[in-house]
């Protein structure tokens, strides 16, 4: 983005929509850059009315404080080698002495603690320096001294100290690199002008980078992959078992980064599938083959067969549960990645060219960014065992009578206090389930913290195992006791979830509480929430609209059998020990 379109954005009236604010910190004069954050906000989100604060120059620590303190939503920190000591920046006067290593771990020690508790409150990113140091020491510029080793080395501790132990998400050190060349970052009229240290098209690429980390894309789910010439170099059905590699000594390496990528995206919780034209034996033994990288108990499903490749992928994605933009599909060929396209609308389709190393590792890198996530969960590691557990259990379940079925499952619930969950499973659910989702509504770190902090809050966590394993955290309830009854404002369940009567067992242990007359749930149909709307509907008097009230003895009455074994966290203090 230009200046010239930036401030064009900006000056554009705004729409009556939703206030929001970021608080940019900052110790040099923001200039140019709150424009390009202003203008970024406006463009991604053009039905809210955004404002970019700022504070004082020249107090990134107080800054900081500042941002705390206020009502803005994300805090975008961007961190300067001045702001460790002002001798660092081009428009201090003192020299560079051996003491700036210690002020500069001073000063990073000082602000890991409001950097942690602000945090915990707001989103909050952090941009370490992306200004070279100015030549400090007495070698040459190419050769490192000690003192640029040992401000490296204080910057370095710091950073692995965040992310080690706060919420806050931190830019890599090179994340502009490949946007904006180190050399042709500083503007250093401009910083002894006005304060302003960044070139016009840093401020631009630091703008996004900062926004995207803020407000990233939701993840993708999946990704199904072809097999010949893209898992392995080689066609299956002509060259045989034999004929496959993916191994260096074979040349054919690029396959082996695309496999080890694949590995590391589904032990975080990926999804991977197979969409291959090959028999089904013959895939299924290649996929068996020792020294393969990716784990095969991590592929699930496998479609070969010799139907469009499109017909498998709606497959997939029937047993994955998805909706197709949650999904990534890889190919060699263009015919395939074209015939895919246009049968299933919505599906991601990229290609991986094995002819060009440096195109597979731009694939890899855009995988990474369109499914990567800081913290792995046990539900993330579970997900895929889960689904492939799911379908036998569908098996079982078309073989014999429901009820049956349900009751031999053996099925736990455990209903825990959200409030207490430090893990953030509760709060993702919420932002990203659609199907059992009562109103679609999506809730800040800030507004997630005051809403199970207040008075007579009631925050549930739900998790669920039965005799094919653990899903984990499956559902998030949360709401507030009025007057004999609960007002539910939220209210999810995973679709890995689907069909065990978990959201009935659930209801059941809400209406079951002391005291408990009613439950006042605040629905709003959504594109995707057809389930819970089928949910509420065959429980209320009429068809669900706006705040649906479910009366205790009528709801009970209406709800079908559950066969869970129910416990519960000793935190919650309102509920009471029940089976049903």
């Amino acid at each position: 983005m230009t200046l010239a379109e930036a401030l064009r954005i900006t000056s554009e009236p705004q729409r009556d929509g939703l206030e929001r604010r970021v608080f940019l910190v900052t110790g040099f004069e923001p200039l140019q850059l709150q424009t390009f954050v202003a203008a970024t906000a406006r463009k991604a989100s053009p039905d809210a009315r955004w404002t970019v604060e700022t504070g004082t120059f020249g107090s990134w620590r107080g800054n900081l404080d500042r941002a705390a303190a206020s009502s803005a939503e994300a805090v975008l920190g961007v961190l300067d080698w001045p702001d460790l000591d002002p001798r660092l920046g081009a428009r201090a006067s003192g020299g560079w002495t051996v003491d700036i290593v210690e002020e500069a771990r001073t000063f990073l020690a000082a602000i890991r603690r409001p950097l942690s508790e602000t945090a915990a409150r707001k989103r909050t990113i952090l941009v370490p320096p992306v200004l070279s140091l100015f030549p400090l020491d007495s070698t040459a510029p190419e050769e490192l001294g000690l003192l640029g080793s040992g401000l490296r080395l204080a910057m370095a501790e710091f950073l692995d100290w965040v992310v080690t132990n706060t919420q806050v998400t931190v830019a890599a050190p090179d994340a502009l690199d490949d946007t904006v060349p180190p050399a042709a970052r500083r503007d250093l009229s401009l910083d002894f002008a006005a304060g302003h240290p960044l070139a016009t098209a840093c401020a631009s690429a630091l703008a996004g980078l900062v926004w995207k980390l803020a407000f990233p894309e939701p993840r993708k789910k999946g990704i199904i992959t072809d097999l010949d010439n893209t898992l392995w170099r080689g066609v299956l059905g002509e060259d045989g078992l034999d004929g496959i590699a993916w191994t260096l000594d074979r040349r054919a390496q690029v396959h082996s980064l695309y496999q080890r990528a694949l590995a590391s995206l589904a032990s975080s919780g990926v999804l991977v599938g197979v969409a291959t034209k090959n028999d089904p034996a013959l895939a299924k033994a290649a996929l068996s083959q020792p020294g393969l990288l990716v784990d095969p108990e991590r592929i699930f499903p496998v479609e070969a067969g010799w139907g469009a490749k499109s017909e498998a992928v709606g497959r997939i994605l029937q047993i994955w549960n998805v909706a197709a933009d949650s999904v990534i599909f890889v190919d060699d060929s263009p015919h395939e990645l074209e015939e895919v396209r246009a049968g299933v609308p919505g599906v991601e389709c990229l290609r991986f060219d094995r002819a060009s190393p440096a195109a597979v590792l731009g694939l890899i890198r855009r995988l990474r960014g369109l499914f990567g996530k800081r913290t792995v969960s046990i539900e993330d590691r579970l997900r895929s065992a889960s689904i492939r557990t799911a379908q036998q259990a569908a098996s079982e379940a078309r073989a014999a009578d429901p009820e049956t079925f349900l009751r031999g499952l053996g099925a736990r619930i455990w209903f825990d206090d959200a409030a207490a969950d430090v893990s953030g499973r509760s709060l993702e659910l919420l932002n990203k389930t659609n199907q059992f989702n009562m109103n679609g509504r999506h809730y800040s770190q800030a507004e997630w913290h005051d809403a199970v902090g207040r008075d007579r809050a009631v925050a549930l966590s739900v998790r669920y195992a039965d005799k094919f394993g653990p899903l984990g955290q499956v559902g998030t309830v949360l709401g507030r006791w009025e007057g004999r009854g609960i007002r539910v404002e939220a209210w999810v369940l995973s679709c890995r979830a689907f069909s065990r009567r978990i959201e009935h067992a659930t209801l059941r242990f809400l209406l079951e509480l002391p005291g408990v007359e009613r439950l006042q749930c605040e629905f709003r149909e959504t594109e995707r929430n057809g389930p819970f709307r089928d949910f509420l509907d065959a429980l209320s008097a009429e068809r669900p609209s706006g705040r649906v009230e479910l009366a205790r003895e009528r709801a009970l009455a209406h709800l079908p059998p559950t066969y869970h074994t129910i416990e519960m966290a000793p935190e919650l203090t309102y509920a009471r020990s029940t089976t049903t």
